[in-house]
Order: structure tokens, then sequence, then C-alpha cells
């Protein structure tokens, strides 16, 4: 009896370093996955950071088109009243100035397209940073989840 007492006991104790070894090697596991989860937790705060200077940046060259959009509309449309009162106040010349009328209403169309096409351009461009964003978190978010499941 004493002696299968001590099997058992010996067989205890291999069993205890056993699972002594599995717990070292789940702990050192646990904290490489900890270190990978901290790393993608970092690269995500970056690309955060980058994003948004991006997003920031566009933001303010939009608003610096649409600006430039509106004084430009504002001195054509004040530039065609002045025209218009010229062409009451001049009728004997009211095929040339209506010549000109037209050249300068061309001008404020072809201005106003290139104008609007620049601001789509801009919208394009948050919405496409936006769309990396958010692709770029995922893709960190899952990172973050494969670290933390040990692989």
């Amino acid at each position: 009896i004493e002696a299968e007492l001590q099997d058992r006991i010996e067989s205890l104790k291999l069993d205890l370093d056993t699972t002594k070894d599995k717990l070292c090697r789940n702990l050192t596991d646990l904290t490489s996955a900890s270190r990978k989860i901290s790393e993608v937790e970092l690269q995500k705060t970056m690309v955060e950071a980058e994003l948004g200077k991006h997003v920031e940046y566009l933001e303010s060259e939009l608003k610096g088109v649409r600006a430039t959009f509106s004084e430009r509309l504002s001195s054509l449309t004040s530039e065609r009243d002045s025209l218009a009162s010229k062409i009451s106040e001049l009728e004997f010349e009211k095929e040339s100035v209506e010549t000109e009328l037209q050249l300068r209403i061309q001008f404020l169309q072809s201005d106003h397209d290139s104008m609007q096409g620049k601001v789509t351009q801009m919208e394009t461009r948050i919405t496409s940073v936006q769309e990396d964003a958010a692709r770029r978190i995922k893709e960190i978010e899952c990172q973050k989840e494969n670290a933390g499941r040990g692989g």
C-alpha cells in the first residue's frame, strides 16, 4: 500500500510539474499576445492620428475652395449686374454689350463648373479617406482579435 501511495504521489508530482510547465507556456503566450495587442493599439492610434490630419487638411482645402468659389461667384454676379445696367443706359450699343454679357455668363458657367468639379473631387477624397480609415481600423481590430486569441 505504501509503495502504491508512493507511486501515486510521484505520478501526482509529475502531473503537477506538467501543469506548471503548461501554465508557464500559457503565461508566456499571454504576455506575447498582450505585447502584440499593445503594438496593434499603438498602430491604430498612429493611423487614426494620420487619417485625422488628412481629413482635417482636406476639409480645410474644401473650405478654401468653397470660399473662393463664393467670392468669385459674387464678383461675377456683381459684374453681370453692372453690365445689365449699362445695357439700359446705352441702348445704341445694345448688341455689343449683350455679346460681352453672354461671354461673361459663359465664363461664369465655366468657372462655376470648374469650381463644382473641384468641390466634388474634394468630397470624393474625403469619402475615400474615411472609407480607408474604416477599413484600416477593421483590419487593426481583426489583428487585435487574432492577437488576443494567441495567434
